[in-house]
Parts: C-alpha cells; structure tokens; sequence
C-alpha cells in the first residue's frame, strides 16, 4: 500500500475512534438521566436548547412553559436538571447541605483575575467572605444608610416633577427606575451617586452597554470553561480594563480608585459599606472585585422589581386604592420628608405587595445549579446520580399552587394577609418567598435588608404623591429575560395626586 494511502487510512481511523468515544460519552451522559423527563434534544448537547433559549431573551417564559409541560424535576441539558419542588430546592440550599456551587458561578467574574462573592465556587472561601461582609450589607457598621437613600428618592422626585410633570411630559419609567436604583448603591458603596437622576442620563452608558453584554454572559454560564480563552493575550484585549472611558470598565475604575484610597499609609476611614468590609479584613484587591459586583447585582434586581411594582398597581385599580389608602393613613407630612423604614415595614398591605411582587416576578431567573455530591442523592423516589448539575425554576416555584392557590398566576397582595390566620401556611409562603433572595442563612442575598427599605421607600413616596397613567397598556413595556431582565419602552405620565390631608401633593 503507498505510503499516502497509509497515512490517509490512520486518518480515517483516528477520526472515527474520536467520533466513536464521543458518541460513547454523549450516550452514557444521556443514559445517566434518562429517567427524568424533559425536551428530547436536551439529553444530547447544551447546544441544540439551552443556548437558543438563553439567547432569545424569553428565559422566564421558557422556564414557566417546562414546569407546566414536564413537571417539577426536569432535564435541561446533558448533565442539567432543574426543579420547581420548593422542599427539594430548600433540601439543596439548606445551611448543612453537601450540594457544592458549580462552575457555572465563574461566569460571573467580573474581573478575569477575581472572584467575588457571587462568582467564588469554593464554599469556605464564599463563607469567609460572607462572615467579612454581612455587617456592612447589614447597616449595623454603616452610618446613614437610610439618610443617603432619602436623598436619591427626593433626587428621583425632583426629577420627574421638574422635568416631567410640570410639563405633562411622558418618560420611559424603565430607565428612571435604573438611574435610581443605579445611584442609590453607587451612594452606600462608593460614598456618593454616580449622577444618573442629577443628569436624567445613562453616565458612561453603563446601562446600555452592561445591558447589551447578558446575552453572552448568559451563554457563558452554560459554558464556562469558554473563560479561559480570554486569558490568551490577543482575546484579553476584548474584556473591559480600569482605564475605559465607558461601560463596566469604567466602574472598574471607580472601584478600583475607591478601594486604593481605603489602603495604604494615608488611608481614608469612612463608616459607609467599603469601610466596614476593609475594617472586616478585605484585601484592597476584594474589596474592588466586591464593591463592583455590588452596584451590577444590587442596582438590576431592585429595578426589575420597582418597574414590575409600577406596571402591576398602576394597572389594578383595586390594589392600587388600598395601597394609597394605606398610604394616606400616615403620610400626612412635609413634601421634603421620606417615609421611615421603620414606618413602611409596619404597614401590612405596602409588606404584602412587595412580596407578591418578588413572587410574582422574581427578578433573577438564573438557575444558580449546585452539585449533586459523590454519593449521589435520592428525591421522593427519583435518583439523582452524583455529579448531576441541579438548579432551580424560580416562576415555576413562584407559581405552585400547593404553596400560593389556585389563584397562584394571578397577582393578588391579599393572600399574604388572610395566610395569617394560618400559621403554617403563612410559615411555608414565607420560606418559599425567601428563595428570591436565595432562602437560608448559608446563600440568602446580603442586600435584602436595604433592597427591602429601598423598594418600599420608593414605591411609598410614589405613589403618596402621583398617580401614574401608562401610555401603552396593550404593550406597557419591552421586557427581555437572560438571568437578569433588562425592561425599558415603559413610558408614563404622572400627575399630582390629592394627599391624606385635601391638599394637592
């Protein structure tokens, strides 16, 4: 046989070894989960659904429309399953749990060379950076956390009222919510707001920008092994440094001036959040890679649910009279004042909105998977084989009727208030609510507590002092859904209302 023909043979051959082992591996990857249901192409590749999926910005829908077809444990990929059992997920994420994060968490670096707190997969080092970090996130080593969101509210107030209402001028509420949301953790972890609400405007194009970057950071959670070629030295160049003009890159800056100037021989000590993480034992480099990671997941979630906030009360008139009703029975006080917390979290109906908000339309739809331990786990029969990759169906969950009703896909605040009359009830709507901000002490978000004070705050004073008309109730808003939502086209219009006391607000 000539020498060429042997060569091309020993390619041939090598090249079906290599199709023959690949096709052995995607077999055996489809076989170790094929007794749980799910879309036929899922058990093959990430590829012919998931991505798809991810990219069409319906993710939310996407995740509703499989627990209604297949049911509360499905299969999404070769080696993902998701669940809309909320006790199984509470198994998962409970404090003595063996279920590890997976290396879909890496993708949310946003510094090639470090991790933060939601990007770190090794449990002792997220726990340490939990232990340095929740007093800060907490407000009990923060001084005016409450005073500096006050501000930004009369900022946003002032806003719409100067350059909108006085000329019964419409304005995407969309961006507005963004701005706010955007300044008020700007202010708590940098010490002063960007500047979104004083210049109505999109500082640096952050929100345009970071906003175009979810769908490939969505891709990049289902494949996170794609990061490390941004550590070869051309593809390096593409990722946002320190020195940008705009974008992420340029709150890398900010982030990394701020946190030098908290080191170093002439330090600067300020009780704000940085300065409770550093006096905690954050290294500078951390302490940039957090107070980051801080405005990015802080400011989106909060906006999310103020808009949906918006849309659902100034769309139902009957929530929206007892809401208001609630709020005139306290708000008989000077147009330069600000709700206290303690006062908003005392009112039931403006709690039990909120709440159905999150429940309603949880503002992170990642599936956050976990790891199935080594010795593999076992759920109401079903056999979970280790190494599976189990995440949660947040709508799905949000939406069960063994927890919520059967008036479960419709938003009604009621149901946490006649839930009192029974304990148990109550206790279980509660825990299962608690899993928009991750649910147990070991992952619940560290912002809830301000996120709560912010988004009760905001929607309080709104609504004490405007009604709200939605320009295009057929089509209020353009809503699109990676892990995150990004919701803007909501265009309103507000007008002063009449306040508890007769007067006009």
């Amino acid at each position: 046989m000539p020498l060429g023909d042997k060569r091309l043979g020993l390619i041939v051959c090598l090249g079906s070894l290599l199709v023959a082992a690949f096709l052995f591996r995607r077999l055996r990857q489809w076989q170790r989960l094929r007794h749980i249901p799910g879309p036929p192409l899922a058990g093959l590749s990430r590829f012919f659904w998931l991505v798809p999926l991810v990219r069409s910005s319906r993710l939310n829908i996407w995740l509703q429309e499989l627990d209604k077809q297949y049911g509360r444990i499905v299969r999404v990929g070769p080696n993902t399953v998701v669940t809309s059992d909320w006790k199984l997920w509470k198994h998962v994420m409970s404090a003595r749990s063996p279920y590890q994060r997976s290396q879909r968490f890496v993708a949310f670096r946003l510094d090639m060379t470090n991790d933060n707190i939601v990007s770190s997969i090794d449990e002792q080092e997220h726990g340490r950076l939990r232990a340095m970090m929740i007093h800060g996130y907490s407000g009990k080593e923060v001084e005016g956390v409450e005073a500096k969101m006050d501000i930004d509210i009369l900022s946003l107030v002032h806003l719409l009222e100067s350059r909108y209402i006085l000329h019964n001028k419409a304005f995407d509420f969309g961006r507005k919510a963004q701005y706010f949301t955007t300044d008020v953790i700007a202010h708590l972890a940098f010490g002063k707001p960007f500047g979104f609400i004083s210049t109505d405007s999109d500082v640096y194009n952050y929100i345009e920008i970071i906003g175009n970057q979810f769908p490939s950071m969505s891709v990049l959670t289902l494949f996170p092994g794609l990061l490390q070629i941004f550590n070869w030295p051309l593809l390096n160049l593409l990722l946002p440094t320190a020195e940008d003009k705009a974008g992420l890159g340029k709150l890398m800056g900010i982030a990394k001036r701020t946190a030098a100037e908290r080191f170093g021989p002439d330090r600067k000590v300020h009780k704000d959040m940085l300065g409770s993480f550093v006096a905690r034992g954050l290294t500078q480099k951390e302490a940039e890679a957090e107070i980051l990671m801080q405005v990015i997941a802080g400011s989106d979630t909060s906006a999310t649910t103020i808009r949906t906030a918006m849309l659902h009360l100034a769309t139902n008139s009957r929530v929206l009279r007892k809401l208001q009703a609630e709020i005139d029975s306290v708000a008989p006080y000077s147009m330069s004042e600000v709700i206290k917390d303690e006062t908003a979290r005392a009112l039931p109906y403006l709690s039990a909105v909120v709440k159905e908000i999150l429940r309603w339309l949880p503002p992170a739809m990642d599936i956050a998977t976990r790891v199935v331990p080594p010795g593999g786990d076992e759920w109401n029969g079903l056999a979970l084989p280790p190494g599976t990759e189990l995440g949660w169906n947040a709508i799905g969950i949000m939406r069960d009727s063994d927890v919520w009703g059967d008036d479960a896909d419709q938003f009604r605040p009621e149901r946490w208030i006649e839930a009192e009359a029974d304990p148990d009830k109550l206790r279980d709507m509660n825990t299962v609510g608690d899993m928009v901000f991750g649910g147990t002490s070991r992952y619940q978000c560290l912002g809830r507590i301000v996120a709560l004070m912010e988004i009760k705050k905001v929607l309080f004073e709104l609504f004490r002092r405007y009604e709200f008309e939605v320009m295009n109730p057929g089509n209020p808003w353009t809503s699109r859904c990676w892990f995150i939502f990004v919701q803007d086209e909501f265009w309103l219009k507000a007008h002063p209302r009449q306040c508890a006391t007769g007067g006009m607000v």
